[in-house]
């Protein structure tokens, strides 16, 4: 089985790619601003995370991650609820025919992106308190 190290380098880069092509469907939008801080926040704290494990060593790892303020803010982004504000605004400004469709599409599909990326972040408190538990036996 790969370490937990291992397997978090591997979650973030998961998070990272995630956090990449949600910020292509956002970026430049004057609308979609708070989802765009949001994601490049995100991307901040993946690089720092990654600068942090490479430190790390194996054997401590899952100990010391757990305790990180990276995670908790990582954590508490998936508490933010950018999605809900972003849907009210677009709300407002959805128009009749064609350009209402294209609208709500597009939502859709950040709002899809969103979630994954947000399923991605909660995996992360798992995979450190997984190892934290079997490390307590």
């Amino acid at each position: 089985m790969k370490s937990v190290k291992k397997r978090f380098k591997q979650w973030l880069i998961h998070v990272d790619q995630a956090a990449r092509e949600l910020d292509l469907l956002v970026n430049g939008l004057s609308q979609f601003q708070d989802m765009t801080d949001c994601v490049r926040r995100i991307l901040v704290i993946c690089e720092k995370l990654r600068e942090c494990a490479a430190q790390i060593d194996k054997l401590e790892f899952a100990e010391r991650m757990r305790f990180d303020p990276l995670i908790d803010e990582l954590d508490g982004m998936v508490d933010n609820d950018v999605m809900s504000s972003l849907e009210a605004r677009l709300c407002d400004l959805s128009a009749e025919g064609e350009a209402g469709v294209l609208l709500g599409e597009l939502l859709d599909k950040i709002e899809k992106q969103h979630a994954a990326l947000l399923c991605l972040i909660q995996q992360a408190g798992g995979l450190l308190a997984e190892e934290g538990a079997a490390g307590d036996v």
